[in-house]
């Protein structure tokens, strides 16, 4: 979640569809404290959910299994052999965090009656079906000008349904809370309870399109 120099990008949604927008790089990622108490934070969020994808990420995880394959036109990168339950509720604790936050940038996080329910299952690392909060990443392009970004959580409305979406560097994931029309596209690729997800690559010409439409910003 850096560039060379080791800094942080940020950019916010509003800056991302001007020709030239303001990019931050700050020496450390956004925090506050106090927001989890401190086991919560160590041995719930820390301990369970994001050493196991530290783990991922760095290689260090054995059991997981990635092969490139590609669908008609799209290049797709399968995992195989995926904790579904500490891979989905990391990323639903980011949101969860988000929405106690009280900085600025996460304002758009608001999770109204799934507050409770994502809490409960963030804290007791519950199971939930892979069609409940239905979780999809998207890989950018190599070349892509998106690759450095970490953007906050954001929030848009697919038809009446709500879905939250965020940059993490090459990444774009996707959260649906329930089935619409464009969640019923991506369901084959979802992460399913088996442990495996579909990850298409998004090539360059179209990604602008496609995560501006996430951001409700076009």
């Amino acid at each position: 979640m850096y560039d060379k120099n080791h800094k942080i990008i940020k950019v916010s949604t509003d800056e991302i569809i001007k020709k030239n927008p303001k990019i931050s790089r700050a020496s450390s990622g956004v925090y506050e404290g106090n927001l989890l108490c401190s086991d919560c934070e160590s041995k719930i969020i820390s301990g369970n959910y994001e050493t196991y994808l530290a783990d991922i990420i760095s290689g260090k995880n054995k059991n997981i299994k990635c092969t490139q394959e590609i669908s008609g036109e799209v290049q797709t990168i399968k995992i195989d052999n995926l904790d579904y339950k500490r891979f989905k509720n990391f990323f639903l604790s980011i949101l969860f965090r988000a929405d106690i936050c009280s900085f600025e940038e996460f304002n758009d996080v608001n999770l109204g009656p799934y507050h409770e329910k994502i809490r409960k299952i963030v804290y007791e690392n519950l199971t939930t079906t892979d069609l409940e909060f239905q979780l999809n990443i998207f890989k950018l392009d190599k070349k892509s000008e998106f690759n450095q970004l970490i953007v906050q959580p954001f929030k848009s409305k697919l038809e009446t349904e709500t879905c939250y979406s965020f940059l993490l560097k090459d990444y774009l994931i996707i959260i649906n809370f329930k089935e619409n029309k464009t969640s019923k596209l991506m369901k084959e690729n979802r992460l399913k309870q088996s442990g495996q997800i579909v990850i298409p690559i998004i090539p360059k010409s179209t990604e602008k399109k496609f995560i501006l439409t996430y951001m409700d910003l076009i």
